[in-house]
């Protein structure tokens, strides 16, 4: 017999209820959640008060980004000799952690990156830049990203000055 109603319960209280059905194809719910973990289900019942339900499932929303890191070095505009500078960074708030990349640019507005530093744990917070930057001011950032796609990315400035300065007399 034909379907007559659909109800979808979030952690087993009802949400949403639709007896307006396609009995031949799709049928969807529009729902409004705030930030949160649910389970979710549907349960159906036909016109002989017949019911049968899905079976429960997770949906996670996660509309916030992770916090901001704080650098921990090198010091924010920083100007140096050294061109393999050891980045580090404090450890991100977010319970749905991806990971972190650490992108490097000679661009402030980082409309691409000249060196993209792999993805690091939530506890890899150092990362040791092996080969050598060449000198100039470089822009860099630690991206941590969500599962959700979310992502906070402060910048740094790191200016690197490794020429001799020229011979003088005296």
């Amino acid at each position: 017999t034909a379907v007559t109603n659909c109800t979808l319960f979030f952690n087993d209280s009802t949400a949403y209820s639709n007896t307006t059905l396609n009995q031949t194809g799709d049928n969807s719910f529009i729902v409004t959640k705030t930030d949160g973990e649910y389970l979710w289900r549907v349960e159906c019942v036909d016109e002989a008060n017949n019911t049968n339900s899905s079976e429960e499932r997770v949906l996670i929303i996660d509309t916030i980004p992770p916090t901001d890191v704080a650098l921990l070095s090198p010091a924010n505009n920083t100007f140096t000799n050294n061109n393999t500078p050891t980045l580090a960074w404090s450890q991100t708030i977010e319970p749905h952690f991806k990971n972190y990349t650490v992108i490097v640019s000679d661009n402030e507005t980082f409309p691409y990156a000249n060196m993209t530093y792999g993805t690091f744990d939530i506890a890899s917070t150092v990362y040791y830049v092996i080969t050598a930057w060449m000198d100039g001011t470089w822009y860099w950032k630690i991206i941590a990203y969500d599962l959700a796609g979310n992502s906070a990315d402060p910048f740094f400035i790191y200016t690197i000055d490794s020429t001799s300065p020229t011979e003088f007399s005296l």
